[in-house]
C-alpha cells in the first residue's frame, strides 16, 4: 500500500486513469482518496477489526474537504481502538436484500449518481427487483435465482407481482427483456459494491456471466413527409390551444436542437446565452455540454424571455415552478400528425442526428450537436449517409416552422 503525503490540492486535481486509484494518506493508516475511471472523488478509510477487514466510503470529495473527512476517519479509528465496532451494527442488520438496496441507495446511488439516475434505481428496486428478490439474504441469493429472476422480469411476472400487492398501480409498468437488462445491470451494481465496500463477505457476484437479452436498437427517425406533418401539427397545437403551450414550445425546441427531452424541459435561464446562440448546460447525461441554437430556436427562446417572471429560474416551469410535463402535449400532437405510436420525444433526436449524416455531416460535427463522449453512439447514424439521398435538414428545418 504506498501512501502518499495527500493534501487538498492534490485532492482536487487528481484525475482518473483507466482503472479506479486510490490515494493512501501517510497520516492516517487506512485513509484515502478514491478516484474511479468516470473522475468521481470519494473519501474512504480500510480497516481490520476483530479478524474481520472493513472498507467504507465516507463522503464525495466534492462535498467535504479533507481536513473534515480526515478528522471523521480519526474519530472512527478511536472508536476501534476503544474496543468498538462501528461498523458490525449495519453488516448484522443486513437479512434481506430489501434491507441491503437501502444501504446501497443511501451509501452509492444518492452520492455518487446523478439525481436522475438515482431515482431510476429506486424504481428498478422498487417495482421488479425487490419484489421478487427483496426477502432473500444477499449473501445467499445463488446465479439459478437471479436467471430465473431475469426470466421473470422479461415475462412480466415482476411487474404483475408488484401491482398485486400495491406497490405500483401504474398499467403502464410491463418489464420485458431490456427492462431484464437493466435490473440485471443494477443487481451487478448492488453485489460489486456490497462486496468492495465489505457490507457482504461474499466473495462472488452472482449476477457476473448471467447471459442478456439481445438488444436490437431501433433506428426510427422522422422522414421528410413526417417532419412537415409534424410541423403543421405544432403550428395548429400552438394556434387552436388544444394543449399546453409550453410544452408545444419544449417539443419544438427537441426537434431544432436534437437535445435529450430532460435537457429543454428542465431548462434554466442561467443556462441560457442567447448572444452566443447557445445553450450553456451546466449539468446533462453526459456532463457539461454546449448546444448550438438555430435562428428559430433562438426565436423562440426570446418570445419567453420577454415574458420571465422576475423569480423564474426555469425557461419552460409549471404553476408550481417545476419542469413542464409535455406527455400528453406529445400524444396529441402525434395523433394530429398521425405519426406511428412508437414514436416518442427522443425520436426527434434521433431525426434531427440522421438528417444530418445524411445530408453529409461528418460524425465529429453531429457528436459536437448531440454531446455525444463516444463516437461509437455516433456511427450508426453516418452509416445511414451511404443509404440516403434526403433534402439538405437545415432547408428543412428553415422552412418548415415559417
Amino acid at each position: 500500500m504506498t501512501k502518499i503525503k495527500l493534501t487538498q490540492a492534490i485532492v482536487d486535481k487528481a484525475t482518473p486513469v483507466t482503472t479506479t486509484s486510490i490515494y493512501w494518506d501517510e497520516h492516517i493508516s487506512g485513509f484515502g482518496l478514491k478516484i474511479t475511471t468516470k473522475g468521481h472523488k470519494s473519501f474512504l478509510i480500510q480497516t481490520r477489526v476483530d479478524g474481520r477487514e472493513y472498507k467504507r466510503t465516507l463522503y464525495r470529495a466534492d462535498l467535504i474537504k479533507l481536513e473534515k473527512a480526515r478528522n471523521e476517519a480519526k474519530i472512527l479509528l478511536g472508536r476501534i481502538a476503544s474496543g468498538e465496532n462501528p461498523f458490525e451494527s449495519v453488516s448484522t442488520d443486513i437479512k434481506t436484500l430489501t434491507a441491503f438496496s437501502e444501504i446501497y441507495i443511501q451509501e452509492h446511488a444518492l452520492k455518487h449518481k446523478k439525481p436522475r439516475s438515482a431515482t431510476d434505481d429506486q424504481a428498478l428496486l422498487r417495482n421488479h427487483i425487490l419484489p421478487w428478490l427483496g426477502t432473500l439474504h444477499p449473501e445467499k441469493i445463488t446465479r439459478r435465482q437471479v436467471t430465473l429472476f431475469k426470466d421473470a422480469v422479461a415475462d412480466g411476472r415482476t411487474a404483475k407481482k408488484a401491482r398485486a400487492k400495491g406497490i405500483c398501480k401504474d398499467n403502464r409498468l410491463k418489464g420485458g427483456p431490456i427492462c431484464a437488462n437493466r435490473c440485471l445491470a443494477l443487481l451487478s451494481k448492488v453485489f460489486s459494491f456490497g462486496i468492495a465496500e465489505s457490507y457482504l463477505e461474499r466473495a462472488d457476484n452472482p449476477v457476473y456471466g448471467i447471459k442478456k437479452y439481445k438488444e436490437n436498437v431501433r433506428e426510427e427517425y422522422l422522414n421528410l413527409d413526417q417532419l412537415n406533418k409534424l410541423s403543421r401539427a405544432i403550428r395548429r397545437a400552438r394556434r387552436n390551444r388544444v394543449c399546453n403551450i409550453k410544452a408545444v414550445y419544449i417539443i419544438e425546441l427537441i426537434m431544432l436542437t436534437g437535445a435529450r427531452k430532460s435537457e429543454i424541459s428542465g431548462l434554466l435561464w442561467e443556462e441560457g446565452d442567447l448572444d452566443s446562440g447557445l445553450l450553456r448546460k451546466i449539468d446533462t447525461k453526459t456532463g457539461a455540454r454546449n448546444i448550438p441554437l438555430s435562428d428559430r430556436a433562438q426565436r423562440i427562446l426570446h418570445i419567453f424571455k420577454k415574458k420571465r417572471a422576475p423569480a423564474d429560474t426555469l425557461v419552460f416551469p409549471n404553476a408550481v415552478g417545476t419542469p413542464v410535463c409535455i406527455r400528453g402535449a406529445w400524444k396529441r400532437i402525434r395523433e394530429l400528425a398521425k405519426l406511428p405510436t412508437s414514436f416518442t420525444p427522443h425520436t426527434l433526436r434521433h431525426t434531427l442526428a440522421s438528417h444530418a449524416a445524411m445530408n453529409g455531416k461528418t460524425g465529429f460535427q453531429i457528436a459536437n450537436i448531440l454531446g455525444h463522449k463516444s463516437m461509437d453512439t455516433t456511427k450508426r447514424y453516418v452509416k445511414m449517409a451511404h443509404d440516403s439521398g434526403i433534402e439538405d435538414v437545415n432547408d428543412v428545418v428553415n422552412g418548415m416552422f415559417e
